[in-house]
């Protein structure tokens, strides 16, 4: 059976961070300055419990920005596996918290005037 999901309002919320990002013209260096705290909140994050701990997945989270876009990655084979656990191993998130840290500094400062 097939879920639908509605969301209300989300065209007004659309148009009102396009207006916010139209005031703040160049987006660039505030995509460099969010990725570049998301990117070292997830490296500080990736602390792994474990006998095979050795810091790869750390080492592999990099950066890439564009002029409206961060992007930042764990490079790592098993990097999901560690972020979302596998059926013997728990879950140790370190993208999703870093995210969640950062995402309302983001925000706040999008919608500053």
């Amino acid at each position: 059976m097939p879920v639908d999901i509605k969301i209300v309002g989300i065209e007004e919320f659309t148009q009102y961070i396009g207006d916010q990002l139209d005031k703040k013209g160049d987006m660039s260096q505030l995509m460099q300055k969010y990725g570049s705290k998301l990117e070292q909140k997830a490296k500080s994050n990736a602390q792994f419990a474990g006998k095979y701990t050795t810091g790869a997945t750390r080492q592999s989270i990099t950066l890439t920005t564009t002029s409206t876009e961060a992007k930042v990655s764990a490079e790592t084979e098993y990097s999901g596996y560690l972020e979302l656990g596998t059926r013997k191993m728990a879950a140790q998130p370190f993208m999703k918290p870093a995210l969640d840290a950062v995402y309302p500094e983001f925000i706040e400062e999008l919608m500053k005037d």
